[in-house]
């Protein structure tokens, strides 16, 4: 006995199953710049940055160039580093 699975396969199309990620490439003190995103983000996007350690700060793309998204996060820096993982939330 076979069985049809042609509507579940229609139904998972439709789930977003990934994530654009970046990674972080310079930390300074007001801001992050990100690789990986340029893309994909828009000024105003959301992301998250998963510090070692597991917290995440979450923050916005500000500034866009052809290599990397400026990001400005809603807390402070402390413990971001350089490839740190930054998600887009969009």
């Amino acid at each position: 006995m076979l069985t049809d699975f042609a509507a579940l396969q229609q139904e998972l199309r439709r789930i977003a199953n990934h994530r654009r990620v970046g990674r972080v490439v310079a930390v300074s003190p007001a801001s992050l710049e990100i690789a990986g995103l340029t893309h994909q983000a828009r000024i105003g996007d959301q992301v998250a940055i998963g510090l070692r350690g597991g917290r995440t700060l979450g923050g916005e793309i500000v500034a866009i160039s052809q290599a990397t998204a400026r990001a400005m996060t809603y807390a402070p820096l402390d413990g971001a580093s350089v490839g740190d993982a930054a998600t887009l939330l969009g």
